[in-house]
């Protein structure tokens, strides 16, 4: 729906449409229409100055009746403006913030109650258009009022603000003034403290006591009189007969000096006469060196030897010493050969002897060099810690650079090169071992890795425990349990090698002491019972050695000849086949699910020697897995064996009593039936298996473990094929009457 006209728009129209001989008149209107509202705008700005008393009545009467017609006052605009600013600041400051606030307040609610008119004029059709245009008016008035008063508000929170920045910048100054006279006192009163501590370097000087002064010093410096009533010129007594004697104990020091220099040129002199001898006895020596040859006689290497013994600890020089001795005293059978190896001039910047050392702490401690000590040990401290923890394991583990070797030969057997090392932090002797072939062809070396070759060769003597008590606190601060971490790098400290070298540790008991210095001092004699037992050891060792390689050689060819002597113990004939024989690592030996028993008691273990045997009967296939020791034929060889047959599943030690049967009979009676043939042990057990193999799967059909005809021809006579709760087969051969199997009771 359109809007309607209003009563002011017809008004307009009709004015417009009446011609221009009413326009002069309604100009006329509009002039005076003006001036009035001009008038009521202004009675409207100068309403709030007047309420708040800032702007009185007598001047805005007065600018009401000003004559409209007067002539206008010129001013220049920069005196307007500053005149004006002026007149802004003084207002601003007599300004009440409060009654400033409460006028605002009023004039909000009258400037809503105004645009609330306003709004209701536009909705009303009737509205007089002066009437409204006086409403706007009204309504500017009062906004030019608030904006007065916003504009008073900022210039007087300027001005207090300006007040404030001026007060604080004065603040600061007296405090930045304060500070400065803190710190200059502060500087005064160190610089007092420092005189009033300050001690002159006579205080350094160790005087002697005021007694002795007056028994020893002349009366010419002591003064006797003046000096013990005034303690200052008795201190300065003291200082100069200290000065004196001084003085006297230099002219002592430079006499001394010059005897020094003429007794030591006299032992230049000695000394290069000697030097000189020393050529000529090295000429005569290398001259009958061949003479030496020829009559066995070792004087030139003797000689080197013994001189670079000198530099052994003292554990490896009884081991030399005792070694010497013993091959000295047993030249004839030649089976004993000793060399002195390492890095001499290493061994020699390494030797400092006990005399030295406690020297050397008996002058720190004259000197009473407390702070000197005290920064040295902290240094130390500080090196030591910032090893990082691989470096302290290989300083823990360090060798001293000389060393000693053993060639032990046997009869028969290869000769073994054995190195015995000092750890010099451990305290103890390593032993690393390697059989050789010839021994003249040794490399002049260290051996890589230490050999089982020594491993028991005394009861529970392996070699992976440190024999040192001292050295489970060694080890723990590197993080280690014992010493088999590192016996690839250093060797196995034996018990043996420590008796060889005179040192005989105690066990460690909740009595012992584990830091007792004494319980490593090498001792010649406990060297000297030990060394020809050892020796007898180590021959019997090689010649055991020998008989197992040889034994090997023969099973790898799957040569298994029985003995004359030993025929009657086997039947004429055995079906089973040995197919192969080989060697194995202790990785594949434990991926074998039937030899786990073995692992699980501790019969087998990783550093023993490994083997597969593979035999055959028909369609039935064996396994044999065969550990060997260091310690054969002593302790003798330990079977594991497994059955498969086709259609039958797999048959041992944890699932089938008859396979324990057979590795009972294996294992255990053959060392009974076998004593006299101990190098030959296990081709023995072998053939023991191999008829074993042959009773059970010939007896399997007759006591109902196949349930299908049997394709194995019973070959063997038997008296019974089976007996007992277990079904225990006749594993037990009598060659008597034609030879027949029973069973063991």
């Amino acid at each position: 729906m359109a809007k309607q006209p209003s009563r002011s728009d017809r008004d307009r129209l009709d004015r417009s449409n009446s011609g221009g001989g009413r326009k002069d008149s309604s100009s006329s209107l509009k002039r005076d229409r003006l001036s009035s509202k001009e008038d009521r705008r202004l009675r409207n700005e100068r309403e709030p100055l007047v309420k708040s008393g800032r702007l009185s009545l007598s001047s805005s009467s007065c600018e009401s009746k000003m004559d409209v017609d007067k002539d206008p006052v010129t001013l220049n605009k920069k005196e307007l403006y500053e005149s004006v600013v002026e007149h802004e600041n003084n207002l601003a400051k007599s300004l009440n913030a409060t009654q400033s606030l409460s006028e605002g307040h009023n004039i909000c609610a009258e400037l809503e109650k105004n645009l609330q008119e306003i709004m209701s004029m536009l909705t009303t059709p009737t509205t007089d258009e002066d009437d409204f245009e006086d409403k706007m008016e009204e309504g500017l008035m009062k906004l030019s009022s608030l904006r007065l008063i916003n504009r008073m508000m900022k210039l007087k929170l300027k001005s207090v603000k300006d007040e404030q920045l001026s007060v604080r910048s004065g603040v600061d100054s007296d405090h930045l003034h304060l500070q400065n006279l803190l710190y200059e006192a502060t500087i005064l009163q160190k610089q007092a403290a420092a005189v009033q501590e300050y001690k002159g370097k006579d205080a350094l000087i160790d005087l002697i006591p005021i007694e002795q002064f007056y028994e020893e010093a002349p009366e010419k410096i002591t003064k006797t009189k003046s000096t013990k009533s005034d303690p200052h010129l008795q201190r300065i007594a003291r200082l100069e007969y200290e000065f004196v004697q001084r003085r006297k104990l230099t002219e002592d020091c430079n006499s001394l000096e010059k005897e020094k220099e003429s007794a030591s040129k006299r032992i230049t002199d000695t000394q290069g006469k000697l030097d000189s001898i020393c050529p000529l006895l090295n000429s005569i020596l290398d001259a009958t060196k061949p003479l030496q040859q020829i009559f066995g006689i070792e004087i030139s290497s003797k000689k080197e030897e013994n001189e670079i013994a000198q530099y052994l600890p003292a554990e490896l020089y009884v081991l030399f010493v005792q070694s010497n001795a013993f091959r000295e005293a047993n030249a004839e059978k030649m089976d004993l050969v000793v060399h002195l190896r390492g890095n001499v001039e290493a061994a020699k910047e390494l030797m400092v002897t006990p005399e030295e050392d406690k020297d050397d702490s008996d002058s720190d401690k004259e000197l009473d060099f407390d702070e000197t000590e005290t920064s040295r040990r902290v240094i130390r401290k500080k090196s030591s810690n910032n090893l990082s923890r691989e470096d302290a394991k290989n300083k823990l583990i360090e060798k001293h650079p000389l060393w000693i070797e053993w060639i032990v030969s046997s009869k028969g057997s290869n000769a073994v090169l054995i190195q015995f090392f000092y750890l010099r932090k451990l305290k103890i002797i390593t032993v690393k071992a390697k059989t050789v072939d010839d021994v003249n062809k040794i490399p002049d070396c260290e051996i890589a890795s230490s050999e089982s070759l020594l491993e028991d060769l005394f009861p529970d003597d392996t070699g992976l425990y440190s024999p040192n008590p001292a050295n489970r606190y060694l080890l723990q601060k590197v993080d280690t349990k014992e010493i088999a971490d590192f016996v690839s790098a250093t060797g196995r400290p034996f018990l043996w090698a420590q008796r060889l070298a005179g040192v005989e540790f105690p066990p460690l008991t909740e009595h012992s002491d584990a830091n007792d210095e004494s319980l490593s001092r090498p001792k010649m004699e406990t060297s000297y019972l030990n060394i020809e037992i050892v020796l007898k050891k180590i021959k019997l060792r090689l010649s055991n050695q020998t008989a197992l390689h040889e034994q090997l050689k023969l099973l790898e060819a799957k040569n298994l000849e029985i003995p004359t002597d030993a025929k009657e113990l086997f039947p004429a004939k055995l079906s089973t086949t040995f197919k192969s024989w080989e060697s194995i690592n202790f990785t594949t030996y434990c991926s074998y699910s039937f030899a786990k028993e073995h692992l699980r008691t501790d019969i087998v273990a990783g550093e023993n020697i490994f083997f597969r045997a593979c035999l055959e009967r028909g369609r039935a296939r064996i396994t044999a897995l065969v550990t060997f020791t260091s310690n054969f034929p002593i302790t003798p060889p330990v079977f594991s064996i497994q059955l498969e047959k086709e259609g039958a599943g797999e048959r041992n030690s944890t699932n089938d009593a008859v396979i324990r049967h057979l590795e009972c009979e294996v294992n255990l009676y053959c060392l009974e039936d076998f004593q006299q043939w101990p190098k030959i042990l296990a081709s023995l057990q072998l053939l023991r298996l191999i008829q074993g193999i042959d009773i059970i799967l010939e007896t399997d059909f007759l006591v109902g473990e196949s349930s299908s005809s049997s394709e194995f021809v019973n070959e063997k006579l038997l008296l019974r094929a089976s007996t007992g709760r277990n079904l225990r087969r006749p594993f037990k051969y009598c060659g008597t009457g034609g030879g027949y199997f029973s069973q063991r009771y």
